[in-house]
């Protein structure tokens, strides 16, 4: 491979980058190219990965960024680690938060570890990847370790983060553990003798404490390479779990589609950049086409959920999903597979409303009735002697859909586990 070669694939993993500063980024190119060329000259395939603090369980988009770009190093034939983050996820980084929040029970980060590692093979080939949980070494460090990694640090650096000194200007608290966070990162890709880390351009400087840990313990210094974080599906903010503005891998096809069509133009063009599995050339042309007015934003923003739906849960899933969106939100047809099984009757509306969990007594069901909320196969109805028989769809408001399935008419609702 001649360094032409070794350009253009640096130039498919730096796609979507983007760095704190034009000339850093030109010195972590410069330094991907040599280092992917030194490989291939060498036969030693670069150590590379990226980390995933295991605070809550489920990995989401945001998370498929740096995933993505695992995988083409895995392809390119480099060993990647996915790295959990189970010591790091109960200290919390402050370098990207405004908030301090409570310490996490290590029970509760085993947990959210277990979703990450089986979500993990949704992107990653697990055959070729190596899970690691920084856990394993962190929390062996003794006091003389711990103060031999903090030697190489001042606390005018790690408190450097914008969001710490925000912190720390408008008087709210910065725990003193949670200053250790950039210092144990860096010992991550120091205990794994990383070629490349990836990771988030925000909190850059736990990338840079690593180069530097390194270069400090005679390691040639990583590759940093870093990407926004991914929008969440209400307004230009990080993608969160905990503010709910996330879709995670794990979600139904179906919440996965809607959720995707919630967001604005701006998030989609950001998307269809940084998480869609579409090749540069055409990313491209889509976006020139709903620029110059020949694609509506519509059907781009269809097209990107029918790409994110069948990454994580197959073609078929993916285009039922599409389906049932045109149907229920487009022609709006009532639809029986986006509905909540409900076994009681068939008998008289009022009955039945009376036994769903969302309504709490027939009082609440003649409110319903009486003021044009409820409706029986896209038909409002207000009679509370009104028929439901078998299969009929019952919509409460714009968002609650049940289909009637055969019950007692003295049976308890099965408790729905989720709303439309």
């Amino acid at each position: 491979m001649n360094r032409n070669q070794a350009a253009d694939q640096a130039d498919d993993i730096l796609r979507g980058a983007e760095f704190s500063q034009d000339e850093f980024a030109q010195k972590m190119r410069q330094e991907l190219i040599e280092r992917l060329t030194d490989s291939y000259r060498s036969g030693m395939p670069l150590r590379v990965y990226a980390g995933y603090d295991a605070s809550r369980p489920h990995l989401h988009l945001g998370h498929t960024i740096t995933m993505r770009k695992l995988r083409i190093f895995q392809d390119l034939g480099h060993h990647v680690t996915f790295l959990v983050g189970t010591l790091t996820a109960q200290i919390g980084d402050p370098s990207d938060r405004l908030y301090d929040r409570p310490r996490i029970p290590l029970e509760k980060v085993t947990e959210a570890a277990a979703t990450f590692v089986d979500q993990m093979a949704l992107v990653l080939d697990p055959a070729r990847t190596t899970v690691a949980y920084n856990g394993d070494w962190l929390s062996s460090l003794t006091l003389p370790d711990l103060m031999g990694i903090a030697s190489a640090f001042t606390v005018q650096q790690v408190i450097r983060p914008a969001a710490v000194r925000d912190r720390l200007n408008s008087g709210h608290p910065v725990g003193l553990h949670e200053l250790l966070y950039p210092l144990m990162q860096a010992y991550d890709a120091l205990h794994l003798r990383a070629d490349v880390q990836l990771g988030t351009v925000g909190p850059i400087y736990n990338i840079l404490a690593g180069r530097r840990l390194q270069r400090l313990h005679g390691q040639r210094p990583c590759v940093a390479i870093t990407y926004p974080a991914l929008w969440g599906t209400r307004g230009h903010r990080r993608m969160s779990k905990r503010e709910g503005t996330h879709i995670a891998l794990a979600d139904e096809p179906a919440a996965q589609f809607g959720k995707v069509m919630s967001i604005d133009d701006e998030t989609m063009r950001q998307w269809a950049t940084l998480i869609s599995s579409w090749r540069t050339e055409e990313i491209r042309a889509r976006l020139t086409r709903w620029d110059s007015g020949a694609l509506h934003p519509m059907e781009l923003k269809k097209d990107l959920a029918l790409d994110v739906v069948q990454t994580y849960h197959g073609e078929r899933a993916a285009r039922a999903a599409r389906e049932s969106f045109e149907r229920r939100h487009q022609r709006r047809e009532p639809d029986s597979a986006a509905a909540v099984p409900v076994q009681v009757g068939p008998g008289r509306v009022l009955d039945v409303l009376a036994a769903l969990e969302t309504v709490s007594s027939k009082r609440h069901a003649r409110h319903l009735l009486k003021s044009g909320s409820v409706q029986v196969n896209d038909v409002t109805v207000y009679r509370e002697s009104e028929a439901v028989n078998e299969g009929d769809l019952i919509r409460l408001g714009r968002r609650q859909l049940y289909v009637l399935r055969p019950g007692r008419q003295d049976q308890p609702v099965q408790a729905p586990d989720r709303r439309f």
